[in-house]
């Protein structure tokens, strides 16, 4: 049997979690889905990057985006790939707390590219999968505690947890 993931028992905390009254009766947040799939949430921001070092340089040439603005979006998901890498499996390191708007501007775009393409009727399970994920990972970053993604503190205490699991064994 496993145990229930740290994550959701560090969000069910009430300094970590945002909590809404409906009808009398306090309820959890907008949690998205996927909100606790990391592994899932680290592979989407892998694909998103290698996507972006793949295709910018020909939107450049093309003058379809701005060798500024692709820059700037390949660099925002080299950061979240790592932050999920490291909210994963404790290696690496987190980015700098300085690149958190960067962050949250690169999955907003996403979120619009993808959107675009659900709007144009390009309706395909893995566009679905992808703009729930992208959402989860933006709910992350809008949830923050002391200027840093919540989730980095629940990370931590997983990272924490699992080195003293090994520790005893």
């Amino acid at each position: 049997m496993t145990a229930a993931p740290l994550a959701e028992v560090a969000f069910d905390c009430p300094d970590l979690r945002t909590r809404r009254l409906v009808d009398g009766i306090e309820r959890d947040d907008d949690r998205p889905a996927y909100a606790f799939e990391w592994a899932a949430l680290w592979g989407q921001c892998r694909v998103a990057l290698a996507r972006r070092e793949r295709t910018y340089p020909a939107m450049i040439a093309e003058k379809r985006i701005d060798q500024a603005d692709a820059d700037a979006d390949v660099a925002a998901w080299r950061a979240l790939a790592a932050e999920w890498e490291w909210i994963c499996t404790g290696e690496g390191a987190l980015p700098p707390p300085a690149t958190l708007p960067a962050r949250k501007r690169a999955t907003e775009l996403a979120l619009n590219r993808v959107g675009e393409e659900l709007r144009r009727g390009r309706r395909s399970a893995e566009n679905e999968i992808q703009q729930l994920l992208i959402q989860a990972i933006a709910w992350h970053l809008a949830r923050t505690r002391f200027g840093a993604p919540a989730v980095h503190f629940c990370a931590a205490l997983n990272h924490g947890f699992e080195a003293q699991r090994k520790g005893t064994e």
